[in-house]
């Protein structure tokens, strides 16, 4: 006996495809590995990324008051740190900086974060990011990258209620 198929609608809502296509760009440019990064002027962006990365941070349901950190490469997408951390902001979180594999960078997070980071290897930025259970990955950070590698031990612990995008 066959059963009848049920059909389901896949389509996205406009939110949900632009969600999709923001955290394809990010996994693609995370993937970058050129030493140099693109010419900021033949990059493909919006012409504002504060509505991308309100969705991100919206999708993340931040707890008042909850501490985020981004990885990425300085020199490519330089927009999206501020956009992202205006985004935390909105959502009520704090946003506590942009790290890299050479250290802080962007001028958006705490002084004291950003101080306290430079340096760091991993053991470091793993206690120093002990307290910031969300991390956003940026294009351009890989999983080599102290601070991304420290994020991934933390989420191995299991502990709180950490998450990444």
């Amino acid at each position: 006996m066959s059963r009848p198929s049920q059909r389901t609608s896949s389509r996205l809502t406009k939110g949900q495809a632009r969600t999709v296509v923001l955290l394809t760009a990010l996994a693609v440019g995370a993937c970058a590995t050129a030493e140099e990064p693109p010419d900021a002027s033949t990059e493909d962006t919006p012409a504002s990324w504060d509505e991308p990365m309100d969705v991100v941070v919206g999708r993340l349901r931040l707890e008042p008051g909850e501490r985020v950190f981004a990885a990425g490469r300085p020199g490519l997408f330089d927009d999206l740190p501020a956009a992202l951390a205006r985004a935390v902001e909105e959502h009520g979180g704090v946003y506590v900086g942009t790290l890299s594999a050479d250290g802080p960078y962007g001028s958006r997070g705490l002084a004291d974060f950003r101080g306290r980071a430079e340096g760091l290897g991993r053991a470091g930025l793993r206690d120093l990011l002990r307290d910031v259970p969300v991390g956003v990955m940026l294009p351009g950070a890989a999983t080599t990258d102290p601070p991304y590698a420290a994020m991934v031990d933390l989420l191995r612990e299991g502990t709180g209620r950490r998450r990444t995008v």
